[in-house]
């Protein structure tokens, strides 16, 4: 039985979806985790790339929340230890030309160990609310 957490987040929206992988082993980082995007052709869902962190790391759990909105997704690490332990962190990727990039990541400003910053996340147009503990 795999336990990657496949599915474990997911959102949607016209054209995209994503879907948290948040145990994933990513190389020999274990629940570094990812994320599946896939795109809407044809009105059939079809696997557009999988993400993860650029500087993930074991334990980061990468995929634990996820937010779609138009071509940019946002996910949550939220024990990504940026910093702080299990401070968290959230991740953005915008899709240009295609390819998704990770273009930016983000934490929060008053980070403190076991924050879990990005441990819940929605997104609509330009703005994105981040939850932690």
């Amino acid at each position: 039985m795999n336990l990657d957490g496949f599915g474990e987040s997911v959102s949607i929206s016209e054209t995209f979806s994503i879907i948290g992988i948040p145990y994933d082993d990513i190389g020999s980082q274990s629940n570094q985790g990812s994320a599946l995007i896939l795109i809407k052709q044809n009105n059939e869902w079809i696997k557009d790339t999988q993400i993860t962190s650029i500087n993930g790391s074991s334990g980061d759990r990468f995929g634990d929340a996820v937010c779609i909105f138009g071509e940019t997704a946002f996910v949550g690490s939220p024990y990504d230890d940026e910093f702080q332990s299990d401070q968290g962190s959230v991740s953005i990727f915008e899709r240009l030309n295609g390819l998704w990039n990770e273009t930016q990541k983000i934490i929060a400003s008053d980070s403190i160990s076991s924050a879990l910053f990005g441990s819940s996340i929605d997104c609509e147009n330009d703005t994105i609310i981040v939850g932690s503990i």
